[in-house]
């Protein structure tokens, strides 16, 4: 009954990879992405973790947001007196959960247009975006 149960795990690892490549998952890593276009307006920026590590990861919520100024990134500098959470969220293989940065409690400000990235370095994951 074991060497059935173990096929099956193989065949279905395998369908799982098929359908990463397909849906623009790697399952070799943490992804970020941002929910929702980020304006100068906007006060919060949306993202999703989700994890395609292949097993259960822990991910702090800490971040950071950098902007590309004459090609070169540079962080945005945190508000004075600013404190990060530090509060570890357990990702199982293939799970996702949506957090969201608050602008003006980290940064006291919104964003000026450019191109930026929001860095977890917890995870080893980023993703780039436009402020418009």
């Amino acid at each position: 009954m074991n060497s059935i149960a173990s096929i099956f795990a193989k065949i279905i690892a395998v369908l799982m990879s098929f359908i990463y490549m397909f849906v623009g998952g790697n399952p070799e890593k943490i992804e970020v992405r941002i929910e929702d276009p980020v304006t100068t307006e906007s006060t919060e920026i949306e993202y999703v973790i989700t994890n395609y590590t292949g097993k259960t990861v822990y991910a702090d919520k800490f971040f950071t947001v950098e902007k590309s100024v004459d090609g070169q990134w540079v962080a945005v500098p945190f508000a004075e007196d600013t404190a990060t959470e530090e509060i570890a969220i357990r990702l199982l293989n293939c799970q996702s959960v949506t957090l969201t940065v608050d602008l003006l409690g980290y940064f006291g400000k919104t964003l000026e247009k450019g191109e930026y990235r929001l860095i977890l370095p917890g995870v080893s994951a980023e993703t780039e975006f436009t402020v418009e």
